[in-house]
């Protein structure tokens, strides 16, 4: 992943408004694991929307949340990650990976909560 990511970094310097090449670098830097810089780079992505030559579709858009919800909640981030999966499943109710994710999520916390009462 480390030279992927090398690659795309330099892709998003040439292209600072790309929506693609942020993508791209946020999905890389989920796999190495970096999350943190993972949801920065996919947020950029998101925002970078408003400028870019073409129309993203909402599902792109809609995956690119979810990949930042699970990016948040592998980097302990559980409320913000439960929350966006939520914020996807409210402006598509059948989005299959937002909606697999918010259940691991809840599943989680309520074990987690159930242990922290045992304890």
């Amino acid at each position: 992943w480390e030279m992927a990511m090398d690659y795309f970094k330099k892709a998003c310097e040439l292209e600072p408004d790309s929506v693609d090449r942020y993508m791209e670098l946020g999905n890389a830097q989920y796999f190495a694991g970096q999350y943190a810089e993972s949801v920065e780079s996919l947020n950029t992505a998101i925002n970078n929307i408003g400028t870019a030559a073409y129309r993203v579709p909402d599902s792109t858009v809609e995956d690119m949340k979810v990949l930042i919800g699970r990016s948040l909640y592998a980097n302990g981030e559980q409320d913000g990650a439960i929350a966006l999966f939520a914020n996807v499943i409210e402006s598509n109710p059948t989005h299959r990976q937002a909606l697999m994710e918010y259940s691991k999520a809840v599943l989680d916390r309520a074990k987690y909560s159930d242990a922290v009462k045992i304890g």
